[in-house]
């Protein structure tokens, strides 16, 4: 039976992400975007849809401090180097 959900790869992560990550376990939403490049407000917006995986820093609930660890970013990466997924017909389902 495979794995429904394994640990990705970290060894085609680009350098400074990993080195990042070298010293902590956790980084702020606004050093993950500028790491990987993206706005934060897009950032914020994945998370709050659900397409990113995050973790609650604090106890603040109307504005939740989020912070990734380097599987989130591992995830992140590969699913934005795939490119968005389209139908038979060529269009994006979203």
């Amino acid at each position: 039976m495979p794995i429904m959900n394994p640990k990705p790869r970290l060894d085609d992560l680009p350098e400074h992400v990993r080195a990042a990550f070298a010293n902590t376990g956790l980084l702020s939403l606004p050093k993950v975007a500028k790491l990987i490049g993206m706005h934060p407000q897009t950032l914020t917006a994945l998370a709050v849809a659900g397409k990113v995986s995050w973790r609650q820093k604090g106890l603040g609930a109307s504005r939740p401090r989020r912070a990734f660890t380097v599987d989130d970013v591992a995830r992140l990466w590969h699913t934005m180097r795939r490119g968005p997924v389209v139908g038979p017909d060529n269009r994006s389902p979203r």
